[in-house]
């Protein structure tokens, strides 16, 4: 008999940092006792790369895509309102268009082609990185404005960024 157990945890910080604590450690060893004697078990810890993901579309949603509306309305004159969702639902929707090349074509049972439009979902943790670069150096070399690289909740992916004129225009404009 088959069985799987899915299994999440925690690093606990400070003094304890690098030990892992599980919040369900019973479930665990009801777990290993229904296995019985002399199965083999083989666990495996890895981190989490959906976390990352999940962290660069909090950063694309509340940081890019707000600051690219706002560029829209006060570099390039567009009368939008940037606090209003459709607005940002248009914009993310122009940001896939102009900066991610992910279409897909699919073919049914008939011969017949479609091809899907560019989707973040169908990016992963590096191509996030790079859909993210892109629109942020088209920001500051094509607009001159400069989008936050960090806010208190949410930040760019790597360390920091190594745009080619990035900092000189930040520096430029005090960011």
């Amino acid at each position: 008999m088959a069985r799987s157990i899915r299994l999440s945890g925690y690093k606990k910080g400070e003094r304890d940092e690098g030990k892992l604590h599980f919040p369900n450690r019973g479930a665990i060893e009801y777990f290993a006792k229904k296995l019985g004697d002399g199965v083999r078990v083989i666990l495996e810890i890895r981190e989490d790369e959906s976390e990352h993901v999940k962290s660069h579309k909090g950063y694309y949603f509340a940081v890019v895509v707000k600051h690219v509306a706002i560029a829209l309305k006060d570099v390039c004159g567009y009368p939008i309102d940037p606090g209003i969702k459709s607005t940002l639902d248009s914009t993310h929707d122009w940001l896939k268009k102009e900066f991610l090349d992910n279409s897909v074509e699919v073919k049914n049972s008939f011969g017949e082609t479609i091809t899907l439009p560019p989707s973040t979902t169908r990016l992963d943790d590096e191509g996030w990185k790079m859909y993210l670069t892109r629109i942020i150096i088209f920001a500051a070399e094509v607009w001159v404005y400069v989008i936050p690289v960090k806010m208190p909740k949410f930040y760019f992916p790597t360390d920091e960024p190594k745009f080619n004129h990035y900092k000189e225009i930040a520096a430029r404009m005090g960011g």
